[in-house]
């Protein structure tokens, strides 16, 4: 009876221990991640100040790879899934004769929602996991800690550009990403038997100066999130043969995570002030 309650006990207790212990490794993860922004807008506050700090070149050059080598991924996704909510929507609407309105639901949606999601969600895919597995790898061959030992911070000198960079092309990639759902939804309304004039005057109406705002300040949040994150999991990568790999696959997830919290607060914010 001993030895029997004794082996239902410690089932239990190792359960408890490992979720007490996942709960602190989150708890000093998220800690980190606060420093580390606050570390990365620290050096961003000393390049507004000396604007030659922001490395101007390389950040192009990192804006050029995060953005117009993205172009053709996130036209197509966005473009996909505006046809997509277009058609749903579409035959949902028709139950109630109300099609005309896809046009609106198109636009607030590609514009205040999905185009900004999405178009992060890629750039976590695509940019936070490669700046990860750059930093990872720099981190592997010890090349960070002759940075550090020459009393070289890798915040301003590797973080900084990347997370410029990211912030930069994100927003211009997410008007693109806008852009290709909603003409996906005008197209769609074409197959429906509704003139293109007629949809563009709804989504005229239906859409704002404030919709299109939101969206891009989303964009920039997210990209500088993005960005950030890709950085610190690749500045903490190990030192064994899988940890670039490791780095990477944390920072899309990281990324994604960060992404949609975000605008989860952007959406409690935005409906308590009538946004």
């Amino acid at each position: 009876m001993t030895g029997s309650g004794t082996g239902s006990v410690r089932p239990s207790s190792s359960a408890v221990e490992g979720f007490g212990a996942a709960s602190r490794g989150a708890w000093r993860d998220a800690g980190e991640q606060v420093a580390f922004l606050g570390a990365v807008l620290r050096a961003l506050g000393a390049a507004v100040a000396r604007p030659r700090k922001a490395r101007g070149a390389e950040v192009v050059a990192l804006a050029h790879a995060a953005g117009f080598e993205a172009l053709g991924i996130v036209g197509l996704v966005n473009f996909l899934i505006g046809l997509i909510i277009a058609f749903i929507g579409g035959q949902v609407l028709a139950t109630f004769g109300a099609q005309i309105f896809v046009a609106d639901a198109i636009g607030i949606i590609m514009v205040r929602e999905l185009g900004p999601i999405m178009t992060a969600i890629l750039v976590s895919g695509r940019t936070g996991s490669a700046y990860a597995a750059e930093l990872g790898t720099m981190r592997v061959n010890e090349e960070v800690d002759a940075l550090e030992t020459m009393g070289l911070a890798p915040v301003p000198l590797l973080v900084l550009p990347r997370v410029l960079a990211g912030s930069l092309a994100t927003p211009l990639l997410t008007l693109y990403g806008m852009l290709a759902g909603v003409a996906a939804g005008l197209l769609q309304m074409s197959f429906l038997g509704f003139p293109l004039a007629v949809s563009q005057a709804r989504l005229v109406e239906a859409l704002s100066a404030g919709d299109l705002v939101l969206g891009v300040v989303k964009s920039v949040v997210f990209g500088f999130l993005v960005a950030s994150v890709g950085c610190l999991r690749g500045l903490q990568a190990g030192r064994g043969p899988s940890a670039v790999g490791l780095a990477a696959t944390r920072a899309v997830v990281s990324g994604i995570v960060l992404v949609i919290v975000v605008d989860a607060l952007f959406a409690a914010v935005t409906t308590a002030l009538g946004i």
